[in-house]
Parts: C-alpha cells; sequence; structure tokens
C-alpha cells in the first residue's frame, strides 16, 4: 500500500505504508519507483514503520528513490535471504531500520556505484555487499531476448577488488541461432568475454551473430597454372563463409569476379585470360559484391617452341663408269671438258692461221 507521506503536499512523494502480500505465495518484492496517487505521479521516498513486518518474505529489492527507513521495516522475516538497494544508503533517522528482532538477518547488498554511501561501520548493523547489474541485448535483433537484468554479488576476491559470476542457472546464454546464423561467442560492454568469466562492473552482454550467408573469403583456381605463349586459361572462384577459404562453400562466384594480371599485355575476357608474353604472370580476383580479394595465383608462360625447318633435299648422282684412261677424274673435277675445249680452239685457230698464209702467197703470185 502506498500513501501520500502528507496529503496536503503530494511533492512531498510517497512512502510504503503497509503489505498486503504476506504469506509463502509472495516471497519476492521489488518496490515500485514512481506511483499514482490520487491521479498524481510520486516518486516513493520512504518505507514506513513495520511496513514489511512478518510478510514472509525472502527476497526485497528498493529503489533508488528511496531515501528514508521506518522502524522494524521487515521484522518477523526469518526466511529473508537479500535487501538489495538500488541506490545510496537511505537514512535510518537514528531507527533500528531493518529489524529489531534477531531472527531477521538478511544479507544487505548495494549497487557498486552506491557502495561508497554504506562505507564506515556495518549499515544498520549489517556487512554491505556490492552488487552489479548484468542484462543481455541482442542490437542486430537476430533473436528476442526473453531474459532480464540479474544483480552479481561481488562476493569473492581481495574487498578491495571484488568480483562475483553470474548464476550458473540463469540460462541468458544460452541461444539457439536461428536457421543461417551461428553464435560466434559474446561480448561484454563490446569486449570479448567467455562465458562463465568473473565480472567486476555492471555489464551489457550482446550475442556476436555469424550471417553463414556472407561471403567472407573467395578462393580462386586456374585451369593451368603453366600454359604456352600465346596460350589461355580460364579462372573459376568459390566463396566461403569463413576467413581464408573456412567454413562452408556458398558456390562458385566466379561470375562475380573482376580479374586481372600484373603483365600490362595479357588480354583477360571475363575469366579468360591469354598471354602474348612469355614470363610468371600473377592474377589476382576480386569479389564484386563483398569487395574481397583472393589470394592471387600465379601462371608459368613458357616461350613458344620454334618450328623446325626442314632439311634440304641432295640429288645422289650416280657412279660414273670405270675410266682408266682417267676421264672419271677429270668429269669429277671438270678439267677434262675444259682442256677438250681448248685443244678444238687450239686446233681451230692453227686452221685459221694456215688459209691466212696461202691467201697471201696466191696474191704475191698474181
Amino acid at each position: 500500500t502506498y500513501a501520500f507521506i502528507d496529503a496536503n503536499d503530494p511533492s512531498a512523494g510517497a512512502q510504503v505504508t503497509a503489505y498486503d502480500g504476506a504469506g509463502p505465495g509472495h516471497p519476492n518484492v521489488t518496490l515500485r519507483s514512481t506511483v499514482q496517487i490520487d491521479g498524481s505521479y510520486v516518486d516513493v521516498v520512504r518505507i514506513a514503520d513495520q511496513a514489511f513486518h512478518g510478510g514472509g518474505l525472502e527476497r526485497v529489492s528498493i529503489p533508488a528513490t528511496v531515501t528514508t527507513l521506518g522502524d522494524d521495516v521487515f521484522g518477523a522475516n526469518p526466511g529473508l535471504v537479500y535487501l538489495t538497494f538500488a541506490g545510496a544508503a537511505p537514512s535510518t533517522a537514528g531507527a533500528t531500520a531493518v529489524a529489531a528482532d534477531s531472527q531477521t538477518a538478511p544479507e544487505v547488498r548495494a549497487r557498486l556505484a552506491h557502495v561508497a554511501s554504506f562505507s564506515g561501520p556495518p549499515w544498520d548493523g549489517y556487512e554491505v555487499t556490492p552488487t552489479v547489474l548484468v542484462t543481455w541485448t541482442d542490437p542486430q535483433q537476430v533473436v528476442q531476448i526473453t531474459h532480464g537484468g540479474v544483480t552479481v554479488p561481488l562476493n569473492q576476491g581481495d574487498p578491495s577488488a571484488p568480483y562475483g559470476h553470474v548464476p550458473s542457472g540463469y540460462g541468458a546464454f544460452d541461444l539457439s541461432a536461428p536457421e543461417g546464423y551461428a553464435l560466434a561467442g559474446w561480448l561484454a560492454n563490446g569486449e570479448p568475454y567467455d562465458v562463465g568469466d568473473p565480472v567486476d562492473e555492471d555489464t551489457v552482454f550482446t550475442p556476436m551473430w555469424v550471417d553463414l550467408t556472407v561471403v567472407r573469403s573467395v578462393v580462386i583456381t586456374a585451369s593451368s597454372t603453366t600454359v604456352e605463349q600465346g596460350g589461355s586459361v580460364t579462372m573459376s572462384a568459390e566463396a566461403f563463409n569463413g576467413p581464408n577459404g573456412a567454413g562452408d562453400s556458398l558456390g562458385d562466384v566466379t561470375a562475380e569476379m573482376v580479374f586481372s594480371s600484373d603483365v600490362a599485355t595479357d588480354v583477360i575476357d571475363g575469366a579468360t585470360i591469354t598471354f602474348p608474353t612469355a614470363s610468371p604472370h600473377t592474377i589476382s580476383g576480386r569479389h564484386i559484391g563483398s569487395e574481397l580479394d583472393a589470394a592471387p595465383v600465379v601462371i608459368e608462360v613458357l616461350p613458344a617452341q620454334a618450328d623446325l625447318a626442314e632439311d634440304p633435299v641432295v640429288e645422289q648422282q650416280p657412279a660414273p663408269a670405270a675410266d682408266p684412261d682417267g676421264a672419271l677424274e677429270l668429269a669429277e673435277t671438270g678439267a677434262g671438258e675444259r682442256w677438250a675445249m681448248a685443244a678444238v680452239a687450239a686446233a681451230l685457230g692453227l686452221a685459221g692461221a694456215g688459209l691466212v698464209r696461202a691467201s697471201r702467197r696466191a696474191r704475191g703470185a698474181m
């Protein structure tokens, strides 16, 4: 039950005056920070004397708006385990605020950010355990997070640097990946987090989803890595959903590739590359959709083999008949033919000289 602290001044706020949920059916109570009374919304700033006396409580969470506690607020609740404050330490105004009986002895917890206000001697006779709030969210909206936040006590380690663990039975980390996705891990406040590691501050956990349909690496291959000058090779490409060709294959993506060569004279026609010059050629490929570069492939282009010239045909002459007078030798050297021609010329010359002398004698006799 909530009521105005001062009915004539709603701005003074509201207080909890009674609890009618007593019994084993309602052991956990989280007080509201704001309530509506007579049409006005006011903050809950106080809990009245014995408001939860004998309420059969186990856990109570008190909002940061509450600044004052009355006397024996939670008395006669021997089952009260945790009393958690979300804000600074509320004033007790000298009263025994939590419980006047020795049977009610909860563990008092306070948010780490406000623990300093509970410092010094034990607050209202109780040691105070710092707590942090951990929550889960999915910015990618792959799944709907159904778990709310949970308060984690920092009750382990050195008191100057305490830490705690998310309750092992809290199943917020047990997410089922929908089709087409895989859960790669978790982030805690944006940093990688291994489930089960301790926490020491207010923490927001977010899942890291991997879209299994997204191309994350491309591998290119050539129909041959050795080709003769003037020849061609055909390139092909396969996409994967993991880095460096890891993960599942997403199939052939050759049609989505742009190939290039480090040799300017190469002729590239889609996935076919022709090599006019002989040398090692480095072929690269980029996937258009993802702008990913594949590891290059080296093609060894060998010099073209020159056509062998045909040997000239040498006509074989028949062996001449035996010539005991040396005609064979003359014939072979050509000397016999030259001497025969010279003899004929000499004979003709002598005959001509004789005719000239005869003519002269005839003219002298006349």
